[in-house]
């Protein structure tokens, strides 16, 4: 399942982050708008943290989006290189 995740996790970032934004608006009223806004930037939070959660907790490394060789990376660390094929996360 995180390896399905981490090959479109990528692709759905920037519009859940538009959406969300268009949803909050510049508004300070709580609008049900706003309010759904604010769950979906902060549902896509806690699926980064859980990734990260999943990659720390098995100790094998994270699987290259492009080749699927495992990559060895510190927490936390948005951009990497793969050493097998060269593709940048």
């Amino acid at each position: 399942m995180w390896t399905n995740y981490h090959k479109w996790k990528n692709a759905l970032v920037v519009p859940i982050i538009v959406i969300g934004y268009l949803l909050i608006g510049r508004e300070p009223d709580a609008s049900p708008q706003g309010k759904a806004g604010i769950i979906l930037v902060g549902l896509m939070v806690l699926a980064y943290l859980a990734e990260e959660i999943v990659w720390m907790a098995k100790h094998q490394g994270r699987p290259c989006a492009n080749c699927g060789q495992k990559i060895r990376v510190k927490p936390f660390v948005p951009r990497i290189l793969c050493p097998h094929c060269g593709h940048r996360e």
